[in-house]
């Protein structure tokens, strides 16, 4: 089975909204969500790498680089094509497969994780450009010695962003989110549906909870990564 989590995600995220993400991703799985399973997932996401590297350049004015476009045309297209078509099977009864993995999330994590995960996920793009505003910033300042270490400091301060934002804020972003019909991504049913239905469902107990010393743990090991992915950031941005 294959999944994929943001860093910059799991960084702002609570304990238990930490739980109930991996509760709605395994209830992909529990469910028989064939787009995360072994063959159809793995399928998936052979052809989109294929795509991404058979895509053509633009053409530079070479004799030599329009004959390669032209040999790497024909597969381009037959992977493009498979992929569509693959999509188009997999994508049927999809909003009901990821209402499905919400309910699990909330049965794992609680209700109110849940639906504090789901409005979370309004805010990715705030995400994003605070990522983007604090790798700049440890760019510029790289040479310093005294500037504070990248790797270090760059998730703690993306979650601490993320914490200030005030509930006014929050609710009006809410609301936008509403009248925007704001999705995750096209593969997933607009957020303030997904959060309605939660609010439906009624409030539920945890069964699983994230004490400080299995996050402790959890963090530990994937302190080596985010490191890594901090450090990469840094040089690309």
């Amino acid at each position: 089975m294959r999944s994929a989590l943001s860093l910059g995600l799991w960084a702002v995220l609570t304990p238990q909204q930490k739980v109930a993400l991996l509760g709605h991703e395994l209830g992909h799985f529990a469910n028989g969500d064939t787009r995360h399973g072994s063959l159809v997932g793995s399928a998936l996401h052979t052809l989109r790498l294929w795509v991404a590297v058979l895509t053509p350049d633009p053409w530079d004015g070479r004799l030599t680089h329009l004959l390669v476009i032209g040999m790497m045309r024909i597969p381009y297209y037959a992977a493009q094509s498979g992929l569509t078509l693959l999509e188009k099977v997999s994508l049927r009864g999809l909003p009901r497969r990821e209402y499905l993995a919400d309910d699990l999330a909330a049965e794992v994590a609680s209700t109110e994780a849940a639906r504090d995960l789901m409005e979370t996920l309004l805010h990715a793009d705030r995400i994003d450009s605070e990522l983007r505003r604090l790798s700049n910033g440890a760019a510029a300042f790289a040479s310093r010695q005294d500037a504070p270490r990248m790797d270090e400091t760059l998730w703690p301060r993306l979650a601490e962003h993320l914490a200030s934002v005030p509930p006014r804020e929050r609710e009006r972003l809410r609301r936008v989110s509403a009248l925007d019909w704001q999705q995750q991504d096209s593969t997933h049913p607009p957020t303030h549906l997904r959060i309605e239905l939660l609010d439906r469902r009624g409030p539920s107990v945890a069964k699983v909870v994230l004490d400080e010393r299995t996050e402790s743990a959890v963090e530990r090991e994937l302190r080596p990564a985010a490191k890594k992915v901090a450090r990469t950031v840094a040089r690309d941005m």
